[in-house]
């Protein structure tokens, strides 16, 4: 049975892709972007960064991000890169310039980290949960994150019309980024670079009428040098943002450029412990192989031995029976002769017997 915590995270997630789906520009330059259909498409922050563009393109230029090169400039592939430490590069970079975006254009710092209720409320992310496993509750926040900046966006036309985009989704829709947006709103305290006093709105239709408002009443002075002096304050602003940005251009890179050299020397170690895994498993195996032979070496030397041993006394067998042979033919010559001898004697036998038997019967005529 699916709880009710479980299905609040599944209405969140369809109605943050709704959202997300409702920017025509999505990917940049295609004639018919792909609606995008689960939260792991936007892990790699490239989608994000387009939505992002659209709300502030200064603060986030078009090529502000890292894109892999499978992914040409005029598209934003559907599916997120397998390259996590790329993706984690460039969810830091979209989280620090959305901070800076909420504390100097919107005027907000939201609190409520890990650190207590005083610490920031971006540092409650976990980036790297969402680059390496795709965490869905953390993408949740980060894109609550922006449908606010949406809604709050300093040109009163722009959060206009991303109101309108919100009006124009599904009713459970609407409710669901109703109460992301007021959620937010709760953490909200005016930041260090906003210069009302006054607390921020605390419900959807207060953020709407705070953009509003704050545009319409930032009017010029009517004294000149007034006028004079806040202009060059203002090109000084500006001079020191875009240093700023500069600064973090650099690091920004710099931060890609260890990152990837990191990632090469892990894969550059796990290469070599491969190799030297592989190199001790040969040298076992050779061992092991050496080891195998030698006893074989072992057994065919004892059975040449025994070989020997039964030849020699095979040899010994055969003269054996060549003497046996010898004396066999030995003793059939001397019975030959033998059988000669009887022959012989067994004919003088007759011959003397015939010669008895006449003198024999002669006398016994004469007698009778």
């Amino acid at each position: 049975m699916i709880s009710k915590e479980e299905e609040d995270a599944t209405a969140t997630a369809e109605a943050l892709l709704q959202w997300v789906n409702s920017f025509d520009a999505l990917p940049p330059g295609a004639t018919s972007p792909t609606p995008l259909t689960k939260l792991e498409q936007l892990t790699d922050g490239l989608v994000l960064a387009d939505v992002l563009h659209d709300i502030a393109p200064t603060r986030f230029p078009h090529d502000l991000l890292a894109r892999p090169p499978s992914s040409s400039a005029a598209s934003t592939p559907t599916t997120p890169t397998a390259n996590w430490a790329l993706a984690l590069t460039n969810l830091k970079k979209l989280m620090r310039l959305l901070e800076a975006h909420y504390q100097e254009e919107l005027g907000l710092h939201l609190q409520g980290g890990r650190g207590g209720s005083s610490s920031s409320y971006f540092a409650s992310l976990d980036l790297a949960g969402i680059a390496r496993e795709k965490r869905s509750k953390d993408i949740m926040k980060l894109l609550e994150l922006v449908v606010l900046a949406a809604v709050r966006a300093p040109a009163p036309e722009k959060a206009r019309a991303y109101v309108e985009k919100i009006m124009g989704l599904s009713p459970e829709a609407q409710a669901v980024l109703k109460e992301s947006v007021e959620r937010t709103l709760q953490r909200a305290t005016p930041s260090s670079f906003s210069s009302s006093s006054s607390s921020p709105p605390s419900s959807f239709l207060g953020a709407i009428t705070s953009t509003t408002s704050s545009s319409s009443s930032s009017l010029p002075s009517s004294s000149s040098s007034t006028t004079t002096f806040a202009d060059e304050q203002q090109r000084e602003n500006a001079r020191l943002y875009e240093t700023m940005q500069e600064l973090q251009s650099r690091l920004s890179k710099a931060e890609e450029e260890v990152l990837v050299a990191r990632e090469g020397a892990r894969g550059w170690e796990a290469e070599v412990e491969g190799q030297r895994h592989r190199w001790t498993a040969a040298v076992a195996r050779a061992e092991e192989l050496q080891k195998a032979c030698e006893e074989w070496r072992v057994k065919l030397e004892e059975r040449e031995q025994e070989g020997e041993h039964w030849r020699q006394e095979a040899r010994r067998w055969e003269d054996r029976v060549k003497g046996e042979r010898e004396r066999a033919e030995t003793a059939e010559e001397g019975g030959r002769r033998l059988a000669d001898e009887v022959d012989v004697l067994r004919e003088k036998g007759r011959r003397e017997g015939g010669r008895e038997g006449r003198r024999v019967g002669a006398t016994f005529h004469l007698k009778t």
